[in-house]
């Protein structure tokens, strides 16, 4: 998938770059994912407070 926005550059991911996508692992907290909200894809940091999962 390509890159669109800033929001990771902290991640070292730019807009522009393309990403590969293994939708085989299984997503733990503290890692880059690729989610998709209002069936939009979003690329953030997972993690886990308390039973609620949140992206950063």
């Amino acid at each position: 998938m390509k890159v669109e926005g800033d929001s990771m550059e902290g991640a070292g991911i730019f807009c522009g770059d393309l990403l590969i996508v293994d939708k085989s692992l299984y997503p733990k907290g503290g890692q880059v994912i690729v989610g998709v909200v209002n069936q939009q894809p979003l690329v953030k940091y997972l993690a886990f407070v308390g039973r609620q999962t949140v992206l950063r």
